[in-house]
């Protein structure tokens, strides 16, 4: 979650690390050492290249959070959708995140030629299906392809997007997940521009034969999800987020001003983007309340000052933090520097809006998406001031074994989750009345 305000004294601008140089990342080597990981300090470089034909960069591959797995756990066995690109021999972290990362490279680039042309653009958003959720500027969100298809034009005002701009970074997390932080501008036709702060998940399908699409093979097979995905268009000065119309395909997240014991039903994300695992019992919804006890745990820690320390121990310098203006970070220091400037000096929450969704798409991996009112008190002045705010989060079980997890029942439990990468965009902060 978030709000450093009582570790921002400590750190400063001037201890974030400068960025690497830039260059290309080789599927066939790993331009690290063997078993090394980099992992960034304050500001990530978010490059934008030069055309949808670049090859990847180090500098966009975030392998901080990757795990290894083995290459077929939780396959079917029933062919590989890479053919001749093998992973048995990939036990170098480095190695097996670069080659991840390029795979779902190679068909983010055909999506980028696909939307801009309209007679191809049903094939660009091929990624997406009915396991699809996708969050949108104002807090709505769909469920499902189709949904989203029909929403999708509201968010141009029907303007044909002409040229997207070729900036993301790549944040794999075992070779089957991925997530996708992107910056680009959005090129519209009759000139129009509009920038762009957004957030993918995006899964791996196992089976079948033949190989992916790619630029070189634009007739292969869609291999990659988007499971879950925010948009969130801004105002270029302000990073503000834009108001677009809301469709009728859009839903609302349910609201409510506290968290109750057990997670309401309504809240649960169970599309069919779950997979389960080769002996492993617990299904979307047990994963899905599972984490929400420490969740609700979390919630009451974040907005006592007493414990807000507490509430932030599932982040580390692994979490990934994209900010409203499109900046990225690594880590629990740099988020120190930057939260003062979303919320103020001297400012804390004392109040979260329930108004939560839960997707979970493995039995150790959770996405949290929201559109929470934040009651934020400073502690200066004493004002009280309201934050609208659209967020996904990705969550992740540690090594700690379930059982002793911290809960409001159990204040002195294990961490059990920890959270990898979000995304917030929040308005601008109003005078509660």
């Amino acid at each position: 979650m978030r709000h450093l305000h009582v570790l921002a004294a400590i750190f400063t601008l001037s201890a974030c690390m400068p960025a690497e140089p830039e260059t290309t990342f080789d599927e066939g080597q790993s331009p690290l050492h063997v078993g090394s990981v980099v992992v960034p300090s304050g500001p990530v470089t978010v490059p934008l290249l030069p055309s949808v034909h670049s090859p990847l960069l180090t500098s966009q591959i975030l392998c901080d959070s990757y795990q290894i797995t083995s290459r077929y756990d939780d396959d079917d066995g029933q062919g590989d959708d890479d053919q001749g690109d093998d992973d048995n021999g990939a036990t170098d972290i480095a190695t097996q995140c670069g080659r991840t990362a390029n795979r779902l490279y190679k068909e983010v680039q055909v999506q980028l030629v696909f939307l801009t042309n309209p007679l191809t653009q049903n094939r660009g958003l091929a990624a997406l299906s009915d396991q699809s959720t996708f969050l949108f500027p104002d807090g709505s969100y769909t469920q499902g392809a189709a949904a989203y298809k029909t929403a999708h034009p509201k968010l141009f005002d029907d303007k044909a997007v002409v040229a997207i701009q070729n900036k993301f970074i790549y944040k794999p997390i075992n070779r089957d997940t991925v997530i996708l932080i992107g910056d680009p501008t959005y090129s519209l036709h009759g000139g129009t521009t509009v920038d762009s702060v957004q957030y993918h998940v995006y899964t791996r399908k196992h089976g079948g034969e033949g190989t992916c699409r790619s630029l070189f093979n634009l007739l292969g097979k869609v291999c990659w999800t988007d499971v879950t995905g925010e948009w969130v268009y801004r105002q270029a000065a302000t990073g503000n987020s834009t108001a677009h119309p809301v469709s009728t395909a859009r839903a609302q997240i349910p609201t409510a001003p506290t968290y109750p014991a057990a997670l309401e039903s309504n809240r649960i994300v169970c599309d069919g983007s779950f997979r389960r695992r080769h002996g492993e019992s617990r299904t979307c919804e047990d994963t899905v309340r599972e984490f929400y006890k420490e969740l609700q745990f979390q919630i009451l820690t974040l907005t006592n000052p007493d414990t807000v320390g507490s509430g932030l121990a599932t982040l580390n310098e692994a979490t990934t933090f994209v900010y409203p203006t499109g900046l990225v970070t690594e880590g629990i220091s740099a988020l120190a520097v930057y939260a003062p400037l979303l919320f103020g000096e001297n400012s804390a929450p004392v109040g979260i809006e329930n108004k939560f969704l839960y997707k979970a798409i493995d039995a150790d991996t959770i996405l949290f998406i929201g559109d929470p009112t934040f009651t934020m008190f400073n502690f200066a002045t004493g004002e009280l001031r309201s934050v609208e705010s659209v967020q996904v989060s990705l969550y992740r079980r540690n090594a700690t074994p379930l059982g002793n997890c911290r809960s409001a029942a159990n204040p002195a439990g294990d961490v059990c989750w920890t959270e990898i990468a979000e995304q917030w965009v929040y308005g601008q902060p109003m005078l509660a009345h």
